[in-house]
């Protein structure tokens, strides 16, 4: 199985049949009739697709292989593991509506909101790794056996009785107030995630509709203004989940 379960960037075929790949195959062709020499057309033609293709694959490929090389939904379990996939298919439908976007001010804009919309996945991955830790962590309590304990505590006939059942109790209530702040962090940062990669969505879709619709500039940049404000969000949901104790390093964490 795949590292990624996503919709695959642009084929080869797709971008061939491409009406700007077959101007430039036209071209190919009416310069080698002009010059008196079909073969030449055609050989021109192709060497002209074939830069074509090669270019759409090397746009919408080459930050592509970072990500998937580095982010895997499946090294996480739900609901984190939603959240990763669903920032993942909004950065490929990104790159696919604006692969063909020539240069010039609007690619420009393009590139700068493509970068927010990379660095907002990575944010995405790495909350949700924090997040999965601290399910882990918070399985590792057993709420029920540590009351039991708690109430057990009471009846225990310990030397200096009310010194040692008093730290004993402490601790027991201590486990319970860290798995209550636990679920507490968690249940908050999955809506907040909920919400931030919807809003990603959201941008995402907008980017990819100006890119075909509007040449206002200042369009692109509320945009791009957009998915800045995400990825702040991320971070600060990303550090909350830490401080609470949801802290690991990449590579680190595997399915619940």
């Amino acid at each position: 199985m795949s590292s990624l379960e996503r919709s695959s960037p642009p084929s080869i075929s797709r971008t061939v049949l491409h009406p700007v790949t077959g101007g430039l195959a036209a071209a190919g062709v009416v310069a080698g009739l002009l010059a008196g020499n079909l073969l030449l057309g055609i050989v021109l033609a192709l060497v002209l697709v074939g830069f074509r293709a090669g270019w759409g694959a090397m746009r919408s490929g080459a930050a592509e292989t970072v990500t998937t090389n580095t982010i895997d939904p499946f090294a996480v379990g739900e609901p984190w593991r939603l959240f990763v996939r669903d920032a993942v298919q909004a950065q490929t439908r990104f790159r696919d509506a604006t692969v063909d976007v020539r240069d010039g001010p609007i690619r420009e804009r393009l590139d700068r909101i493509g970068a927010g919309v990379d660095e907002s996945v990575t944010q995405v991955w790495e909350t949700a790794q924090r997040g999965h830790a601290l399910r882990q962590a918070r399985n590792n309590i057993d709420t029920a056996e540590v009351r039991r304990k708690l109430e057990a505590t009471g009846s225990a006939d310990l030397t200096d009785a009310d010194d040692v059942t008093d730290r004993v109790r402490g601790a027991f209530e201590s486990q319970l107030s860290s798995a209550e702040r636990m679920d507490s962090v968690i249940e908050r940062s999955t809506k907040r995630l909920q919400l931030l990669t919807a809003q990603l969505d959201e941008a995402v879709a907008r980017a990819a509709e100006l890119a075909v619709h509007t040449s206002d500039l200042t369009q692109f940049d509320d945009v791009g203004a957009d998915i800045d404000h995400v990825v702040e969000e991320m971070e600060a949901l990303r550090l909350a989940i830490e401080e609470t104790g949801g802290s690991s390093s990449s590579g680190s964490v595997g399915p619940a």
